[in-house]
């Protein structure tokens, strides 16, 4: 067996020895004793910021406005295009944080429109297409100097992709504040010529200056290319139009422009070497808008000198002694558009290179396929561009002259040559591509027509050629004749005829009669040609009304008038095909048939035009068909303010035919017709009784008439009546009685309930305007004095009062009575008496009877008037209801008329009235009532007291 070892003996023998104990020193543990203590140590990891929670307004990427402004300035175009998006994005979310900080938000993003990175530069587009339409001119105006700075110098700047740029931006204030925009025209119409011609070089000698008309052509540069002089063109032209319409505007406001204290505005082209870029803002705008140094004068020549350094001058123009424009024409230092000279002079400077721009590009546009290419862009823009100034010409110089003449040959020798434009040398494949040749085609017309405004001899080849080319495009626009025949043009569009028809009024104002006659005619033949609901034809009906009210010689000269018959005889037939789609349409057909009876009536053969227009426009009324009976027509569904329109026109018929009065007769008897539009009927029909020209209605047939449209019956109808036929068959729903006893047989929800009621109270309210319009014109009758109004009643009266009533209708006839009743003393005693009392208790029962009287609709309507019966009739009454208490009916209806209506008159007046007493007494034998009768018990002592 194998000796042990010492160390494991040691090892061994250390598992069951005790430990001493030691003086100072703790308790040793336990060995089963298990040590839970731990240490820890901190780990430091630096912040990030990503999930920092900030207090104020941030982006997605949680930055703050301040912070995004800092890094528009940053190094990296990376970051400043995320700067600017951080912006738009805050600015949508939390559009008043921008408006806070507007002025720090300018003055950090407006330096980038010359920004060297591309995508900058389109990250600041965008969010100022979303702020800038957003701001009031109030807001923006302080920065419009800086604003104008900076886009002056990217409009300059070296870098072409920058210059085109800067024509975006520009556009943005053109389309939102026209007006602060072009009072840097001195600045920013040199730079777009510059854009079309290159950088220019002057040098000057012996003083004068001279100004390229070159083309910038070289095939490196980008504004040389027809896409950018496309966009070059299109800015300049939305530019000039903004100036040369408020130059109009200001020139109609000289006076008051002049009492307010208001600077007119000078194309001012002075010196200028470089365009300062100020960092400070209040400066610059103080800088701008000083009071005492006007320095921004459009179109007003005579202007204060001033000495500020941020100019153009004819040397920033670039003139060169070699490249001459115009043989040495000088260029001003401002250009007063209202001055015929300085006008002159600024046209001299743009023609040309218009021309220039036209004789390069026109081949390219014009030849061969036609597409909608930036040579076709250029080509319209620049037709465009040439009718706003020549039409600016034109205001003010009505004579042509060897300069205008000049300008003309360059029109008809470079650019009418292709006119019409995408004829038959060329191939146009597209719809797209054939609307937009048809707007230059119409836009060169409108070039034409300001010359051919002008006064030329007789004998001039150039007028004549402009004259002949138009008149054939117009034929060929409207429609080719072969053989006499319309050919029908279908696509034709609104939006051609409206830009075209400026041009043609302007023609036939200022043509020889012959040539005029013979547009007419063409516009003519197609008005009648085009379908009624076209937008083609709405535009004729537009021009149509303009034609008469810019042209007297329509009125005066029956020629012109006899070329137009074709057109206004169909207008009413147009009428009815409308009917309501197509108000604003409608509406200005009511002007034009409104002209033409108010002045067309000065030769016998005019008046009877207008007689079978009469006629033709009484279907839109109302007609009666064979086989079909009675139509109404699209008159009853017109809007209110639409159908006066049209009764205005009535006012103008010198005699109203039999069955036109029939036709609106019967339209004012149709419950859907309003009170206003009938009190415009009578209105209309009371002033022709006092026209000269007009036939006058016999006394007796217009109180027919009134009283026809009072009750909404005639004679003839009301005989037919009865009472089972008129319950049943002609106004069940407009009866408040039928109504209530539709309840009892069959449950009607509150909304039919409801509905029926509204139609109640709506018809009672219709009859109680209409009665009050009938009296006002009884008033008004002319030769008849007020106390025969009776009289003329009377007859008409005893006729309708044997008949049954409609309840309103009844209602109408004794309130016309009532307006009258101080006079009744020249009615006969039996008709006063008896008729008169017999029909007003009828009225009174179907209001007074019913157990819910008070809350009916036309108790607010019958109970006045019953007042008012009780003060003209009261001793009438009485006696009459203490006769014919016959039912319970009855009897109630007398008990809560003396109750509501008699105790409220005067004591005195009522102790005299024995029979009173004598309706008290038979209401105790009817009534059944134990408080009722105890009611009129205390009466009777109150009458005897």
């Amino acid at each position: 067996m194998p000796k042990t070892s010492q160390r494991k003996k040691k090892l061994k023998n250390q598992d069951f020895q005790k430990q001493k104990l030691k003086v100072g020193k703790k308790k040793l543990a336990p060995s089963t004793q298990t040590d839970i203590s731990f240490k820890t140590k901190a780990i430091y990891i630096p912040d990030q910021g990503l999930v920092e929670e900030k207090k104020d307004i941030t982006s997605s990427r949680n930055l703050t406005l301040k912070e995004l402004l800092v890094q528009i300035k940053h190094y990296s175009g990376i970051t400043r295009k995320d700067a600017l998006t951080g912006i738009k994005e805050i600015y949508t979310n939390f559009p008043n944080e921008i408006y806070l900080n507007l002025g720090n938000v300018f003055e950090k993003t407006i330096p980038i429109f010359i920004d060297k990175e591309p995508d900058v530069r389109s990250a600041l587009l965008q969010f100022y297409k979303v702020l800038i339409p957003d701001l009031k001119q109030d807001q923006i105006k302080p920065f419009m100097s800086i604003f104008m700075a900076y886009l002056c110098s990217a409009m300059t700047h070296i870098f072409e992709d920058i210059r085109l740029d800067s024509l975006k931006f520009l556009k943005l204030f053109i389309e939102n504040f026209p007006t602060l925009t072009i009072h840097y025209s001195d600045k920013l119409i040199p730079n777009f010529l510059n854009h079309l011609t290159g950088d220019m070089k002057m040098t000057s000698k012996s003083g004068s200056s001279n100004l390229s008309s070159s083309l910038l052509v070289n095939p490196k540069s980008k504004l040389g290319s027809s896409k950018s002089r496309a966009a070059i063109l299109t800015s300049f032209y939305d530019f000039l139009s903004i100036i040369i319409n408020e130059d109009s505007h200001l020139e109609e406001n000289k006076n008051e422009s002049a009492i307010e204290g208001k600077e007119n505005i000078n194309i001012n082209w002075t010196k200028q070497s470089s365009v300062p870029i100020y960092a400070n803002i209040e400066h610059i705008y103080n800088k701008y808008n000083d009071s005492n140094n006007i320095i921004l004068n459009i179109f007003n020549a005579e202007q204060k000198t001033n000495t500020t350094p941020d100019r153009i001058d004819k040397d920033s123009l670039g003139i060169s002694e070699t490249n001459t424009f115009l043989k040495s024409q000088d260029i001003k230092n401002s250009y007063n558009l209202n001055n015929k000279q300085q006008l002159k002079d600024f046209m001299d400077v743009l023609l040309p290179v218009l021309f220039n721009c036209w004789i390069e590009t026109s081949s390219d546009a014009f030849i061969g396929n036609v597409t909608v290419s930036p040579a076709l862009i250029i080509m319209k823009t620049i037709i465009q561009i040439q009718n706003l100034v020549w039409k600016k010409y034109s205001e003010n110089n009505k004579e042509s002259n060897a300069w205008v003449e000049s300008y003309l040959k360059l029109i008809i020798n470079h650019m009418m040559i292709y006119f019409p434009f995408g004829n038959e040398k060329c191939s146009i494949k597209d719809q797209k591509t054939e609307d937009y040749v048809k707007e230059i085609n119409i836009n060169f017309c409108k070039l034409l027509s300001i010359f051919l405004s002008l006064t030329w001899n007789e004998d001039s080849k150039l007028i004549n050629v402009c004259l002949n080319n138009l008149m054939k495009y117009l034929n060929i626009f409207f429609g080719k004749r072969k053989n006499d025949k319309f050919v029908m043009i279908n696509d034709i569009k609104a939006e051609h005829l409206n830009t075209l028809f400026p041009a043609i009024l302007k023609l036939i104002n200022s043509l020889p009669q012959k040539d005029s006659l013979k547009i007419i005619d063409i516009v003519s033949e197609y008005f009648i040609k085009v379908h009624s609901q076209s937008g083609a034809k709405r535009s004729l009906i537009l021009f149509a009304n303009q034609l008469l009210d810019e042209n007297d010689l329509f009125y005066q000269n029956t020629v012109f008038f006899d070329h137009l018959k074709k057109m206004f005889s169909t207008l009413p037939r147009l009428m009815w095909e409308l009917k309501t789609l197509y108000l604003k349409t409608t509406e200005t057909i009511f002007d034009i048939l409104l002209k033409l009876f108010k002045f067309g009536m000065n030769s016998q053969e005019r008046m009877k035009f207008l007689e079978t227009l009469q006629m033709t426009m009484i279907p839109y009324f109302y007609v009666e068909v064979p086989n079909k009976g009675s139509i109404f027509g699209p008159f009853l569904q017109l809007p209110i303010d639409l159908q006066k329109k049209l009764i205005n026109v009535i006012y103008y018929f010198p005699h109203i035919s039999e069955k036109f009065f029939k036709a609106l007769l019967a339209c004012c008897k149709n419950k859907f017709l309003s009170s206003d539009t009938i009190d415009k009927i009578l209105e209309v029909f009371e002033l022709r009784q006092n026209l000269p020209f007009t036939q006058k209605i016999p006394s007796n047939q217009y109180l027919s008439f009134l009283l026809t449209i009072l009750m909404g019956y005639g004679p003839s109808e009301i005989e037919k009546f009865n009472e089972r036929y008129l319950d049943q068959q002609v106004i069940p729903s407009l009866k408040a009685e039928a109504v209530l006893s539709n309840t009892k047989k069959r449950k009607i929800d509150d909304d039919e309930m409801n509905s029926k009621v509204e139609q109640i109270s709506s018809l009672w309210k219709r009859q109680y305007e209409i009665n009050n319009s009938v009296v006002n014109r009884l008033k008004s009758l002319s030769g008849i004095p007020h106390e025969k109004i009776l009289n003329l009643l009377e007859p008409f009266s005893l006729k309708i009062f044997n008949n049954s009533l409609p309840d309103h209708s009844l209602y109408g006839l004794i309130y016309v009575h009532m307006s009258f009743m101080k006079y009744k003393e020249n009615c006969t005693k039996d008709y006063l008496t008896t008729t008169l009392c017999e029909n007003i208790t009828k009225l009174l029962e179907i209001c007074w009877s019913k157990d819910n009287y008070s809350t009916t609709p036309e108790f607010k309507y019958v109970l006045p008037l019953t007042k008012s019966i009780f003060h003209h009739l009261c001793i009438e009454m009485i006696q009459y209801l203490s006769k014919d208490i016959t039912d319970i009916n009855k009897g109630k209806m007398a008990y809560r008329l003396v109750k509501e209506v008699l105790l409220k008159m005067e004591p005195e007046r009522l102790r005299k009235l024995q029979s009173l007493k004598i309706l008290i007494h038979a209401l105790k034998k009817i009534l059944t009532n134990t408080q009722e009768i105890e009611n009129l018990q205390k009466i009777l002592q109150f009458l005897d007291y």
